[in-house]
């Protein structure tokens, strides 16, 4: 009357990948929003670039042997008076900088120089490419700008 029915073990061999492929496009979903809500915006480079620039200069001006125009010798407090103009070259950077926002990071190009002082001396032009990715700035390329 009985009949013995041998056990089979049933998988959907598909059901496995189709997890793993369902989790990671949840994952990257997932990182790619965490991204873009990461994506650092134009007053975090404001503050990033006022950083960057008051570093440069304290250390190509203030603190340096050949001194531009002899200002060390002029200004003691040259390292104090450039930190204390951080938030002005901050904004400086950001009004002479361009920004390709890509949703989940951004490439912002800055370009410095060219001023003359005293009729005499022009400023170098500088250009700098930066990528803003995941709430941190990575200077990408720096130099001077042959234009």
């Amino acid at each position: 009357m009985y009949q013995a029915i041998p056990y089979r073990r049933t998988t959907d061999r598909m059901a496995a990948p189709r997890t793993i492929s369902a989790g990671l496009a949840v994952a990257s979903g997932l990182g790619a929003v965490g991204l873009a809500l990461t994506n650092p915006g134009p007053e975090q480079y404001q503050e990033f670039a006022g950083r960057r620039l008051v570093e440069t200069i304290t250390r190509e001006i203030c603190l340096a042997d050949g001194m531009l125009l002899g200002l060390g010798m002029l200004l003691r407090n040259c390292p104090e008076l450039v930190s204390s103009q951080q938030a002005l070259l901050g904004r400086f950077a950001l009004q002479n900088s361009s920004r390709t926002n890509f949703g989940l990071g951004s490439l912002y190009r800055t370009r410095l120089g060219g001023q003359r002082l005293f009729n005499t001396v022009t400023l170098p032009r500088y250009e700098t490419v930066t990528l803003a990715l995941a709430g941190q700035f990575l200077m990408i390329s720096t130099g001077e700008d042959r234009r």
